[in-house]
């Protein structure tokens, strides 16, 4: 997932810890264990070049089994590379098109198959290592505890998808005319869901097989990356203007440290490229410590489209706009963590992968709101310049718009936290799950706060509580510039620099100059176009 490597900060406290680790991680690696014995002779029969330089044991990070290295390896250095297509799944495209569950559907389904085979192979292999999704998945939680699993959906911004999820269930149960139930349907999409922890360059998500026991961990060492190849390009002349055309394919998988790894030292990634407590929920079912507790790191994800094929009457002409950049039309997620400076607007045509998360949901807000006064921009004459001019403030009346639902969108789910809030204030005390929540867990020795989803939901809530408020803050304070200040530029004021460069485009006062009243014609306002 485009895992960075450590900062300094960290690469110092990983030094002071790793005398321990090694220690604690040799010794965890000495209990054995039924499913470590099986994983052992599952890597040594498949993949013999991973089982030479890790092997699997029970993993300081959390629940379950992690990789822990053989022997040193530089920072940089390629641990293992996988290219066989019979460890590597890829989720079948005619599958995810006809399945609710889209590309965990069709790896659930192709997981499912492989189970119910009589033939062996890799994948059955693998399922009879007893490999499962956490019990605290949510789709798992759907019928071990329903009401945990709703206040999970309550308490992050994407809530929304994982209950849309829960309907799919249902609705891919049916298509499958009963070759699963409805509960082990959902245990299948669970396992691939919290399995998959690398994607392609599409976005889809590849189940990998060892690299599935990699943990997450804070002072993470490795990162994880889907390599490609190109067929069919052109050689060009003695090997000179080469590289065009072809197809990129998948070629594998690499594993990589991205940090200095002593012998006996566990393997930890980051699953996800911020702290996104809702989303490490959502797909691996559980949160991570960082994520936990009141100073715990938080991240906040809204969503927009840039366009809408039900409501756009210039659906296709923006469509197109977006593909000659590489985008699509389909909505866009944007997250804000409490590790980033979340700064404000400043519009500026840099390019999409180096914009900052607030300038491209405004970029894409903008182009979603071309219309009315403005709609003259989507014009043959000008559309050409669409993605351009949406990169800069367009109009008093566009700005504003952008901003109001921004505004809206932030309210929608302060009120939603706010209201569950409330509700859970008036909860008497020592009733309900959460208080036989804590009984269970007192009486088997051990912290709610690490393995409960009710505490998870809390700790979630709380930050994004917190960012939303930062975001709606920067906006609300936007939307009020655009209101008074005059001085600012919109597109009208960008064209009257190009054709009259030596004029001021803002009089003494600061306001914006009237074209008419500054070059004394109003035949003068026709050379904008």
């Amino acid at each position: 997932r485009g895992l960075l490597s450590g900062h300094g900060w960290l690469r110092r406290r990983r030094q002071q810890c790793r005398g321990r680790q090694v220690t604690v991680a040799a010794v965890a690696g000495e209990g054995g264990g039924a499913r470590e014995e099986a994983v052992e002779q599952l890597l040594a029969s498949q993949l013999p070049g991973l089982a030479e330089v890790v092997r699997p044991a029970q993993s300081l990070q959390g629940g379950g089994l992690g990789l822990v290295a053989r022997r040193d390896f530089e920072e940089g250095q390629e641990i293992f590379r996988w290219e066989s297509a019979s460890t590597i799944m890829e989720p079948s495209e005619r599958l995810s098109g006809k399945l609710y569950g889209a590309d965990y559907g069709a790896l659930a389904f192709q997981v499912l198959k492989a189970a119910r085979s009589t033939e062996p192979g890799p994948w059955k292999s693998w399922l009879d290592t007893g490999v499962a999704a956490p019990a605290t998945h949510p789709l798992k939680l759907l019928f071990s505890d329903p009401t945990a699993v709703q206040r999970l959906w309550q308490s992050t911004t994407c809530g929304g998808r994982m209950s849309a999820q829960a309907s799919d269930l249902r609705n891919d149960v049916d298509l499958l005319g009963g070759a699963a139930d409805l509960e082990e349907w959902a245990s299948m999409m669970a396992l691939v869901m919290s399995r998959s922890i690398v994607q392609d360059r599409a976005g889809r998500p590849l189940l990998v097989m060892g690299l599935d026991m990699l943990q997450d961990g804070e002072d993470f060492n490795v990162a994880v990356e889907a390599v490609y190849e190109t067929v069919g390009a052109d050689q060009g002349f003695f090997g000179i203007g080469g590289g065009i055309g072809g197809v990129s394919t998948l070629k594998g998988v690499v594993l990589r440290a991205s940090q200095p790894i002593m012998q006996g030292e566990e393997l930890l990634a980051h699953y996800l490229p911020k702290p996104h407590g809702g989303g490490y929920i959502e797909q691996y079912g559980f949160l991570p410590s960082r994520c936990k507790g009141g100073l715990a790191d938080s991240c906040v994800e809204l969503v927009f489209a840039p366009t809408d094929w039900e409501e756009d009457g210039s659906y296709g002409e923006k469509e197109n706009c977006l593909k000659d950049v590489g985008l699509a039309p389909d909505p866009m997620a944007f997250y804000f963590s409490s590790r980033d400076l979340i700064t404000m607007v400043r519009p500026d045509d840099d390019a999409w992968n180096v914009k900052s998360e607030v300038d491209r949901m405004a970029t894409i807000l903008r182009m979603r709101h071309v219309g009315g006064a403005d709609s003259f921009l989507l014009d043959a004459v000008f559309l050409d310049q669409l993605w351009e001019n949406c990169n800069f403030r367009i109009s008093k009346a566009n700005e504003t718009k952008v901003c109001e639902v921004v505004l809206e969108e932030c309210d929608r789910w302060l009120e939603r936290f706010e209201e569950l809030d409330k509700d859970l204030a008036l909860l008497p005390s020592g009733q309900g799950e959460e208080a036989e929540a804590d009984a269970a867990a007192a009486g088997e020795g051990r912290s709610r706060q690490q393995d409960d989803p009710y505490v998870w939901a809390d700790d979630v809530r709380k930050g994004e509580q917190q960012l939303l408020l930062r975001v709606r803050s920067l906006f609300a304070q936007e939307a009020k510039d655009t209101l008074f200040d005059e001085s600012r530029a919109y597109w009208a004021d960008r064209q009257m620099k190009k054709v009259f460069p030596l004029r001021p485009n803002v009089a003494k006062d600061g306001s914006a100059l009237d074209p008419v009243k500054a070059f004394g014609s109003a035949d003068a306002s026709n050379m904008l176009f």
